[in-house]
């Protein structure tokens, strides 16, 4: 099996009232590549649902998820979101698209992916917005602690 997306990872943040932006950092695929390298290492098993073997299986074998592909958060909703950042990242950039890029284990060849970066100074679109951000994250934390 070729995987159709790398992990395209996704990166947001946004300025609140006190300074403790909110951050959200996360690849668009089940978990990182580096925690599956990570199992392989301590001979750890995966958990069902990260990855594929190279035939296309379900696979909890990480030598084997790492000779295959892995999977989209989500399930296809995941899958989206990954397609929304390949365009970004890869198509305004013109930079390789996934399934051009070469395998990102398989030698020293750079895969040549690419970087999309969108900065919106909020203030412009809203004055209040810094501290609106704040109100929410803190009803968020108050309401459901995150």
């Amino acid at each position: 099996v070729k995987p159709v997306y790398c992990t395209n990872p996704m990166s947001f943040a946004a300025p609140s009232a006190d300074g403790s932006p909110l951050v959200i950092d996360q690849s668009s695929s089940a978990t990182a590549f580096v925690n599956i390298r990570k199992a392989a290492e301590e001979g750890r098993k995966i958990p069902e649902g990260w990855a594929l073997d190279a035939t296309g299986n379900p696979t909890t074998d990480p030598a084997a998820a790492m000779k295959g592909a892995m999977l989209a958060f989500g399930g296809q909703r995941g899958a989206n979101i990954a397609l929304m950042v390949e365009v970004l990242a890869a198509g305004l950039s013109g930079a390789n698209w996934s399934l051009d890029a070469p395998w990102f284990t398989g030698g020293p060849d750079s895969p040549g992916t690419g970087l999309f970066v969108l900065a919106v100074e909020p203030k412009l679109l809203d004055p209040d917005f810094e501290q609106r951000m704040r109100d929410q994250l803190d009803r968020l934390r108050r309401r459901y602690g995150v």
